[in-house]
């Protein structure tokens, strides 16, 4: 049986001090049950928002699996999501540890992504409940994964005045969170060691394009991105699989392209140079500026024209 709940992000890294604590890591998705909130003596119309004004909250960390308390001052607001029904109550209120400031050293970035999930799970659990979260909600918005600049408002998330209007300031507000996500990793999804064997491939698409009247790829030449990334044995597992889930996702963002405007180009400069980090950081390589968008797009179109020649099954 389903409860109504909301979920929270983690901003900054939190060391529990009480058995019943949470450990948080920035990037670590909460859950909370709407009965537990409820049942807050401070609880207000309102500050399901504003986890600050709420205190200590007791929830679940979807990344350690655990049950306890965390501060408000440490996460901020997704959004609601349907969940199990909780075993417990908040247990009584304590002082609340202020926000640490911007330039503190706990606002690090996130956890190395084999860190934050084990095979045969396919993906960072924060990464696929912000995403089962967008695709819960649509994805042809036009304001998908291009967020539009809310400051100056005061007013709460869900304070809109109509449904559509409060599922696409949600889906703002989730379409951050999965950009910011990317950009918190501590290495890049796609590693630096790949990229040479990339370009490589990208330029012979390029070429052999360029020699198709009409655009069509044939034979091998199809998949080469691709293949330099699955056949390639530098790249760790939990990195893979990340990128296949985040492909597989865009893809069906592609999809819904006449009414959300994103198409493979639009989303390879969107995610490229999220996906794909060049600069100081690889001072070895001679990298066109348009390389990580063009390298996610390739992985794009493969991905579709291959969903595309799949045969149906005989029934």
């Amino acid at each position: 049986m389903a409860a109504e709940g909301f979920q929270y992000l983690a901003l900054y890294a939190f060391t529990k001090d009480q058995e019943e604590d949470l450990d948080l890591q920035p990037g670590d998705l909460l859950t909370v049950s709407k009965a537990s909130l409820l049942s807050m003596e401070n609880y207000q119309e309102g500050c399901v928002e504003h986890p600050e004004r709420l205190g200590w909250l007791l929830g679940y960390n979807e990344r350690t699996k655990q049950r306890g308390d965390f501060p408000g001052t440490y996460v901020e607001y997704v959004g609601p999501v349907k969940m199990a029904l909780p075993s417990s109550q908040p247990r009584s209120q304590r002082p609340l540890p202020a926000a640490p400031r911007p330039e503190s050293s706990q606002a690090v970035s996130v956890p190395d992504l084999s860190e934050q999930f084990t095979p045969p799970e396919t993906a960072p659990p924060t990464l696929v409940s912000l995403i089962q979260a967008i695709e819960k909600r649509g994805l042809d918005w036009k304001t998908l994964y291009r967020p539009t600049d809310s400051s100056g408002s005061d007013s709460p998330v869900y304070s809109l005045s109509s449904e559509s209007e409060m599922g696409q300031k949600d889906v703002d507000h989730l379409s951050e969170c999965v950009l910011q996500y990317l950009r918190d990793l501590p290495s890049p999804v796609i590693p630096a060691c790949i990229y040479p064997h990339l370009q490589t491939a990208v330029t012979l698409q390029q070429q052999v394009l360029q020699q198709s009247a009409d655009g069509a790829v044939a034979g091998s030449h199809g998949r080469e991105v691709s293949l330099v990334l699955e056949s390639s044995t530098t790249v760790p597992l939990h990195h893979r699989l990340t990128l296949q889930y985040l492909l597989t996702h865009l893809a069906k963002v592609t999809q819904a392209q006449a009414s959300n405007g994103l198409d493979t180009h639009t989303l390879g400069q969107i995610f490229g140079p999220l996906l794909i980090q060049t600069g100081p950081s690889t001072p070895w390589l001679s990298l066109d500026e348009e390389f990580p968008g063009l390298v996610v797009e390739r992985l794009l179109i493969e991905r579709t024209t291959e969903q595309d020649l799949t045969p149906p099954e005989r029934r």
